[in-house]
This record gives structure tokens, sequence and C-alpha cells, in this order.
């Protein structure tokens, strides 16, 4: 398997954990941590700088991990718990979508849109 490949396979799995609905109770810092790292490592991947940059792939990354983080939060289902770390931990993945949107055109504007639906969500 090649380093494309794995960390794909990394970012799935984390992904998978993540949005089960069958999660064992106590393990919520291990599957949310899990998720944020493995999705900054994909969008790093494909990062400005990197040999394989594209800057959609990197966006799309970040905003999907984004995107189910605001889910779970507001997902009373979950364990509060689960919830609450999630809530604590959206803004590592807000700020790598800032610096992501930082150097591209309307990329403030889009920045702002998350930034305002993090605000307006309840737990």
């Amino acid at each position: 398997m090649d380093k494309s490949q794995w960390i794909h396979n990394c970012y799935f799995k984390a992904q998978d954990a993540f949005c089960s609905a069958h999660m064992v109770s106590g393990n919520e810092p291990d599957v949310v941590y899990s998720y944020i790292y493995h999705s900054r490592r994909l969008s790093s991947y494909y990062g400005e700088g990197s040999e394989y940059c594209n800057t959609l792939l990197c966006e799309y990354f970040l905003r999907q991990t984004f995107s189910h983080f605001l889910t779970a939060i507001q997902n009373t289902s979950l364990t509060l718990t689960f919830r609450q770390l999630c809530l604590n931990s959206i803004h590592n993945l807000l700020f790598e979508l800032k610096k992501h949107y930082q150097n591209l055109s309307g990329g403030q504007q889009k920045y702002l849109e998350l930034k305002y639906q993090l605000q307006t969500i309840h737990i």
C-alpha cells in the first residue's frame, strides 16, 4: 500500500468510527481526536506546497469533517460527552479552514459563513 492509499484508508476508518451510530461509550475522545488528526493529515497531503497540491480536495476533506462535527453536535441521540468533545474540538477544524481560505479568492467570505454556522448551533 503506497502512502496515498494509507492516508486515505486511515481517514476513512476514522470517519466511519466517528459516524457510527453504535459507538462504545468511553471511547469518545479517541474517536473525535482520531478523526480530526486524520482529516488534518489528509488535507495537508493535498495542501498548498505539497507534492500533490489540490486545493479542492484539501477544502473538501476539511469541510466534510467540519460538517460531520456540526451534525454530531446537534444530534441529541449521541452522548452528551461526545457532543461536548465535538463542540470543544471543532475550532481546530475552523482554524485549518481559515488557513486554507486565507489565500483564496472569496475565501474570507467562505470562512465567515462557516464561522456563522458554528455560532448558530445549539447543543
